[in-house]
């Protein structure tokens, strides 16, 4: 429900925004405590396990399929 309201409020999407980047920024620091990964990659890792503890990892395994899809095999 705070995805919804944070796509059509700005001052909730700011809170989730800062409240997502907190956390991948706690993964990262745990990253490079266990000396997990590159200094270069560590925030990329950081955002991609976030993601993965979304509640509707379906779809947003089939919007990152398509995106890439596109990226790789559209002519256009």
């Amino acid at each position: 429900m705070l995805d919804e309201a944070a796509a059509v409020d700005r001052e909730v999407r700011a809170l989730v925004e800062g409240w997502h980047e907190e956390v991948i920024s706690d993964i990262v620091r745990g990253l490079e405590l266990a000396g997990r990964f590159s200094k270069e990659t560590r925030h990329l890792h950081g955002t991609l396990a976030f993601t993965q503890l979304e509640p509707n990892r379906d779809h947003a395994l089939e919007v990152l399929a398509d995106s890439w899809y596109h990226l790789l095999c559209d002519e256009g």
